[in-house]
């Protein structure tokens, strides 16, 4: 599942959480320089369908919600029947961490920033329905995202400027739509999903020398889908999985350097270039197996290897 939260619907449902008097609210609004902020919620449970809900609105410079680097502090979220954290950060050197765990019901993390040099991470283990988003505008952004555990997760990140930087992490997830936006120049993304199933990643690039690098490992039926549309693209997918896996890249630009790595049975792998100096490589094991490479341009260089 997938989910949003803008900031007229958060309002909407902090209001309507008020009124009701029987949710536990947190809400924080700082103006200026050097703020930090902690929050935490745990064992909350409602037998009608309530949540728990935390809202920090940052506006300022070196701003701080807890410390994701060292994995302390920050927003924290567990043993509750459904949770909901939103963070907005406004200036330069922002920091936001949040961690949420062990609920029963729905989960949704938001983390919104504007200025450069920007640093988000979310971590969610042990759930079912869990949605996480990151949205970055400016230069320097680094998105950290973490799930474990959990069963039937959307999650989307947006990063627009340049030398943005993504790392997602998935660890016995089974049944998850990651979506990935980057805009601009120098963008790098890496994905690893360990012992999942149903996987569906889709990564869009617009920009100059954007990276991909996405593996999966003891899963089944993984779906990737890379589009780049830039100079300098550069994308490996590596699929080691029971079977029933599927790798798309599709590449426009100058170039563009793709390579897809499947192990298991009735996979399938597809590589779309277009543009000069592509080069293109699939690499296949076990049975049923179906590869297909297309290039338009010049100086291009092919290779599929099945055995």
């Amino acid at each position: 599942m997938k989910a949003t939260l803008s900031a007229i619907g958060l309002g909407a449902l902090l209001a309507c959480a008020s009124a009701a008097h029987a949710d536990p609210v947190v809400t924080t609004v700082q103006q200026g320089n050097g703020n930090k902020a902690y929050a935490e919620q745990k064992e909350y449970v409602e037998l009608i369908t309530r949540e728990p809900i935390i809202s920090i609105v940052q506006v300022g410079n070196h701003n701080t919600v807890g410390d994701p680097r060292s994995q302390t502090g920050g927003v924290l979220q567990s043993q509750s029947d459904g949770t909901t954290a939103v963070v907005e950060q406004h200036g330069n050197r922002n920091d936001a961490g949040v961690t949420q765990h062990q609920s029963e019901f729905i989960v949704l993390a938001r983390i919104d920033q504007i200025g450069n040099r920007n640093f988000a991470r979310i971590s969610q283990t042990g759930q079912v329905f869990s949605d996480g988003t990151v949205s970055q505008v400016g230069n320097d952004n680094v998105a950290r995202l973490e799930q474990v555990g959990v069963v039937d997760a959307g999650a989307q990140v947006v990063q627009n400027g340049s030398r943005n930087e993504l790392l997602w992490q998935q660890n016995n997830v089974d049944h998850s739509t990651p979506v990935v936006t980057q805009t601009g120049n120098r963008n790098a993304i890496t994905l690893f999903q360990d012992d999942g199933m149903g996987q569906v990643y889709s990564i869009q690039q617009f920009g100059d020398r954007n990276t991909v690098e996405a593996e999966s490992r003891g899963g089944a039926q993984e779906s990737t889908e890379i589009l780049q549309i830039g100079n300098d693209n550069m994308a490996k997918s590596s699929q080691v999985t029971a079977g029933g896996s599927v790798s798309l890249i599709t590449q426009t630009g100058n170039g563009n350097w793709a390579d897809i790595g499947q192990t298991g049975f009735m996979n399938i792998a597809q590589i779309d270039q277009n543009g000069n100096r592509n080069w293109a490589r699939i690499r296949q094991s076990v049975d049923n197996a179906q590869a297909s490479i297309v290039q338009t341009g010049n100086n291009n260089s092919a290779g599929i290897y099945q055995h």
